[in-house]
């Protein structure tokens, strides 16, 4: 059997996550209605060390979640979160194993000449035709992409101060990687 092991460099989550952050893009509407999600409550955050409470205005992304909650939420090790422009990256330990999971997460602010709501549309945008998700708010987005090595899901969560964007990447199924990006959301939103 011939292994091919999943790695997502930290360039190409740091383009789709700046991608996701390009002001003035203009948007299309949305669709409405809510979609099957799960529910966020059922969810339960680790024992361990909890970062301090974040500022919006200075948010670190790797304060949102420890190492052991990433680790956690992945359902594999992961090593420690490393900054990557404003994105916080968890890699998974064995990049030979499909079934590992590399997940980020990024909050972004709103910059002073953008409202909210138009970072929000922008980030739609790029995701080009997301689920309306329950669960976090009143907009929040689940896109899913099955690819030949790895499956990508992203949770953007669209805030009054900006927004988050959680992701899992690896040889899971779309279930899968939508608990592990629902949790990781669920903790890190604690935090904002």
């Amino acid at each position: 059997m011939n292994v091919v092991p999943v790695r997502v460099g930290p360039m190409v989550i740091a383009v789709l996550c700046g991608a996701l952050a390009i002001a003035g893009c203009g948007g299309g509407d949305a669709p409405a209605g809510p979609d099957a999600a799960g529910d966020p409550s059922e969810v339960v955050a680790p024992d361990g060390p909890t970062p301090a409470a974040a500022d919006p205005g200075t948010v670190e992304s790797c304060d949102l979640l420890t190492q052991e909650e990433a680790a956690a939420a992945a359902g594999n090790p992961v090593r420690e979160g490393q900054d990557h422009g404003g994105v916080c990256i968890w890699e998974q330990e064995d990049y030979t194993d499909r079934s590992q999971l590399q997940v980020s997460l990024v909050f972004t602010s709103t910059p002073p000449a953008l409202a909210a709501e138009q970072l929000c549309e922008s980030a739609v945008t790029v995701l080009r035709d997301p689920e309306p998700m329950d669960g976090f708010g009143d907009q929040s987005y689940w896109k899913y992409a099955e690819g030949s090595v790895a499956n990508t899901g992203i949770l953007l969560v669209c805030l009054p101060t900006g927004m988050m964007q959680a992701m899992a990447i690896g040889g899971r199924p779309e279930s899968e990687l939508r608990q592990v990006v629902t949790e990781m959301a669920t903790i890190a939103l604690d935090r904002l």
